[in-house]
């Protein structure tokens, strides 16, 4: 684009030159077909020295415009010249300025090739130059170094830190200024990746540890790699403290599925074999076929859970509505949970209203949800004990609530309970298994449907969960 507007203005220049002389010319050869006779001389004197002052005047024009255009031309040619040894690379920047004869478009020029050749130079104030030093742009790679979410560290040879990043400060938990010209190994155990011997400079490498900052502790993993275009390393710092946490939980979650896939399994396996058998008369037929269909429904409500956490995490956990007879429902929960309770030899009871409501809502999903809760307060409730299940409603909605004389819920785990995979680590119910998904399951569903969940409990003494379903869902 540039070398064209120079070649259309050496062609405007040219063509004003010769429009100068037309005009000339012209003038000449109206004066003579006024002035000069049919032989060819001037008719007066006067005739003679006016045509030979308009030669005069039109020679020294010329010469005054060619030194003009001569000049214009020249400095266009040098700027032509610099830009096309720019565009191919074929000088330093210091040797594409113009001399200042060349008039003004030669210091537009220069200025131009100075702030060019400062630019690089450039570092950001209040910045460390040694990430500048590192990229040939301060700004932009502080910049963009801020907006990481891991941290980043640059480290001279002499493992001096000379940038880091606003991540590298919080996840350290030091101030900017400690970290500034501060040794690594002040601050991180990265004697694993120190060259050995002399202890100087870093080989490329990962490296896992835990730091304390206050009362948390997080599990950073710790990755060096090598300074491109400079004298030193590029140290990356990452917390994968939820990370772990989240695979830890995925583990545990497949080893409590397994066991509760496995159990039903097992039992239905050696009913069926025990109803095969030539001995079984026909109570007992009748015995293993009810605990198959009970370990049957228990495998049910595991896979359930299972595709239940697929939508969750999918962000597509649907609800199908439709009319649900809560009096039937808490029967059909009464009836699968009475064997369970007698065998652990735990008092099951239902406390419910002589009249309930018919709820708008999905039946298999707010079973579920019952189902997951009264389950639970069954498993952590000891021998001897007391479940409750009763229904309280009105216009504001419908309450049901599941007490329980139980180990109970310290503070800590109240916290976290409805967490997905979450088990805690109270000794009172490590023996109790289960797949850590039964409330988050129970509090996604009663969010579905527009209520929530809520737990009272203290140590010792038993937890009491209420299930809330707003007014607008209950058809009288």
């Amino acid at each position: 684009m540039g070398i064209s507007l120079l070649h259309r203005r050496e062609r405007t220049i040219l063509g004003f030159v010769a429009a100068s002389v037309g005009i000339v010319a012209v003038v000449i050869g109206a004066y003579s077909w006024l002035y000069i006779d049919a032989a060819g001389r001037p008719e007066t004197v006067q005739a003679w020295v006016e045509l030979g002052a308009i030669g005069a005047g039109a020679i020294l024009g010329l010469v005054l415009m060619g030194r003009w255009v001569r000049g214009r031309m020249l400095s266009m040619s040098a700027l032509r010249e610099a830009v096309l040894a720019s565009e191919n690379h074929k000088a330093a920047p210091s040797e594409l300025r113009l001399a200042d004869r060349f008039g003004p478009e030669a210091g537009a020029w220069n200025a131009l090739v100075d702030r060019l050749q400062e630019g690089p130079a450039r570092k950001t104030a209040g910045h460390e130059p040694g990430i500048a030093a590192a990229t040939g742009d301060g700004q932009l790679a502080t910049s963009v170094c801020s907006a990481l979410w891991q941290g980043v560290l640059v480290v001279g040879p002499g493992l001096d830190i000379r940038f880091a990043n606003t991540a590298a400060v919080m996840l350290l938990g030091v101030d900017l200024a400690e970290l500034q010209h501060k040794p690594l190994t002040d601050v991180l155990d990265v004697s694993a990746l120190v060259n050995a011997p002399g202890g100087h400079g870093l080989r490329r490498g990962t490296i896992e540890l835990d730091r304390t900052i206050g009362e948390a502790t997080s599990h950073l993993r710790i990755t060096v790699r090598d300074g491109q275009g400079m004298d030193g390393h590029v140290v990356v710092i990452e917390d994968i403290t939820q990370l772990n946490a989240a695979e830890e939980a995925r583990a545990n979650f497949i080893a409590h599925a397994t066991h509760e896939l496995r159990t039903p399994l097992t039992n239905m396996r050696l009913y069926a074999e025990t109803a095969l058998g030539d001995d079984c008369d026909e109570a007992m037929l009748g015995t293993c076929l009810n605990v198959i269909n009970q370990e049957v429904r228990r495998l049910e409500r595991v896979v359930s859970d299972m595709l239940s956490v697929s939508e969750m995490e999918a962000g597509a956990l649907s609800i199908q509505e439709g009319e649900v007879r809560l009096d039937q429902l808490f029967e059909e929960l009464r009836l699968e949970f009475e064997n369970q309770a007698k065998g652990k030899g735990v008092t099951l009871k239902f406390t419910l209203p002589p009249k309930l409501p018919v709820v708008r809502g999905d039946r298999d999903k707010l079973l579920q949800a019952y189902h997951n809760v009264l389950g639970n307060a069954i498993k952590y409730t000891p021998e001897g004990g007391v479940v409750t299940l009763s229904a309280d409603w009105g216009d504001e909605g419908l309450d049901v609530s599941v007490r329980d004389t139980g180990v109970g819920i310290a503070e800590a785990d109240r916290q976290r309970i409805f967490e997905r995979f979450y088990r805690t680590d109270d000794v009172r119910a490590s023996g109790t298994q289960g797949t850590g998904l039964g409330l988050t399951l129970a509090k996604e569903i009663m969010l579905g449907h527009e209520g929530g969940i809520d737990v009272d409990s203290e140590p010792g003494k038993g937890s009491v969960f209420t299930m809330f379903i707003p007014g607008g869902r209950l058809v009288a």
